[in-house]
């Protein structure tokens, strides 16, 4: 067994195939394998090689009370049934491998575009922000979104690179939205609403149809109002077990009132040009 309070630095490969307690301080390492216990109870662990990250393959590994836990260096690789509970911000750009029966759960933020590749389940308990700006994320399982999670969906377009979105590509995933989570939506870089616009956040291969809705929010209903246009959500969208956030088609009234005001305006301008 060994115990860490302070500051361990490893210019290579930690391997454990013991017991390893870390209380606060530090862990650098290059490369960090894990066969055995690790139990990391707070602090902050800082894989630096930039062609290495995190690969578990024992029965038991938690970070707990984490200060941050970055993938900027490769993916993090969980083998066949295993189990990580990260607590602390996690910065995902190198991305997860979970495995199939493998669980990953994420209980603090997440930001950043890495994909969450395998067949293994992600849950989400805390602020899950896809990308760093709008960002499609990648999964190859199952996901739940937990009951004290939020999801913040940015929209500052109408093609998929210019809204959030979460893709879960793999055998007939399903995504699962616990009673209590939460969806918040902002518009960003001018981007403004207008009728008749769908944008298909949660794309699900397969069958599988989503189990459970956002808080207060059925199909159908009301997300928001934006400078003067509703955003509804629908849970059977794209090919019917996607979810989509859209806006309302005009009203018959509205439409012909348009059609006359263009027809006064063109009107005005032929008798323009024949004087």
């Amino acid at each position: 067994m060994l115990t860490n309070n302070g500051t361990l630095t490893n210019n290579g490969t930690f391997d454990n195939q013991g017991t390893f307690n870390q209380f606060g301080g530090r862990l650098t390492t290059d490369q960090l394998f894990t066969g055995g216990t690790f139990n990391f109870n707070g602090g902050t662990l800082e894989i630096t090689d930039a062609g290495q990250a995190l690969t578990v393959g024992s029965t038991e590994f938690s970070l707990t009370n984490a200060a941050a836990f970055n993938t900027s260096a490769d993916t993090t690789t969980l083998g066949s049934n295993q189990h990580l509970e990260i607590a602390g911000d996690v910065q995902n750009d190198g991305g997860f491998q979970v495995d199939v029966g493998s669980g990953l759960v994420l209980i603090d933020e997440v930001t950043g575009s890495g994909v969450f590749s395998g067949g293994g389940e992600v849950t989400f308990q805390g602020n899950f922000r896809p990308g760093d700006s709008p960002a499609t994320i990648e999964f190859g399982g199952d996901v739940t979104l937990d009951s004290t999670s939020t999801t913040f969906i940015e929209i500052g377009g109408l093609s998929d690179a210019e809204f959030d979105r979460l893709f879960l590509s793999g055998s007939d995933p399903t995504l699962t939205i616990a009673s209590g989570a939460q969806v918040d939506v902002e518009l960003i870089n001018g981007f403004s609403l207008d009728y008749n616009q769908e944008f298909v956040f949660a794309d699900i291969a397969g069958a599988n149809a989503p189990v459970g809705t956002f808080s207060g929010l059925g199909e159908g209903d009301l997300v928001g109002n934006f400078d003067g246009f509703d955003l509804f959500i629908s849970y059977s969208a794209g090919t019917g077990n996607d979810i989509s956030f859209f806006t309302s088609v005009p009203e018959p009234g509205a439409l012909v009132l348009f059609s006359l005001v263009v027809g006064i305006g063109g009107m005005g301008r032929r008798r323009r040009r024949a004087a």
